[in-house]
């Protein structure tokens, strides 16, 4: 088992904000991605040339990445092709990456951070927006439906991966949400450049 980045990210004594570097979004972008199917150890990216570190600050940026996917940022292609709906986005949100040596995946056994992977499915596709629907849990279908949509999440994550669309640079951990959101001082440069224009 790796060390669970996103344990890192939500730990780290120093919260104040994270920056998403050129070199970490280009290493992610160039670097052929890996699969290994099942929920175990997906592996997303792997390059041996890389060190330890290098790999590891690779995926906080994979970590915050993900956290902050919105449908909108997708090429319209990938979305097409993949058919993408907006509760895969939810997963990729979710999901927990880990990092051992010179790899990258998607955490061991508990990529949305519980052992209940498939009720953790089923609540990301059903229970949002104040929305509650009860799984049946002995309904061997229902687990079935859910393995299917976590597959294709998978099948889709590299894709994404390659096309990871960069929206903020700067990332704050936000203790209302417990979660990494764009730095204020992004909208501001937003906010100046329409000024500006």
């Amino acid at each position: 088992m790796g060390n669970t980045i996103s344990y890192f990210l939500y730990t780290t004594e120093d919260k104040q904000s994270y920056l998403i570097k050129d070199e970490h979004i280009e290493i992610l972008r160039q670097t052929d991605i890996l699969e290994k199917p099942g929920y175990n150890d997906n592996i997303l990216w792997g390059d041996t040339k890389q060190s330890s570190d290098i790999t590891f600050e690779v995926g906080c940026t994979l970590q915050v990445m993900a956290l902050n996917l919105e449908i909108d940022m997708i090429d319209h292609e990938i979305k097409e092709r993949y058919m993408i709906e907006p509760h895969h986005v939810r997963m990729i949100n979710r999901l927990h990456f880990d990092n051992n040596g010179s790899e990258i995946s998607t955490a061991d056994k508990r990529p949305f951070g519980n052992s209940d992977i498939e009720g953790d499915i089923y609540d990301i596709i059903y229970n949002h927006n104040g929305y509650s629907y009860q799984m049946d849990f002995d309904c061997q279908i229902t687990y079935d439906i859910m393995r299917y949509e976590y597959n294709r999440m998978i099948c889709m994550l590299p894709a994404i991966i390659k096309q990871f669309p960069v929206k903020y640079r700067k990332y704050q951990y936000d203790t209302a949400t417990w979660s990494w959101v764009p730095h204020i001082s992004e909208f501001r440069k937003q906010k100046l450049g329409k000024i500006l224009k």
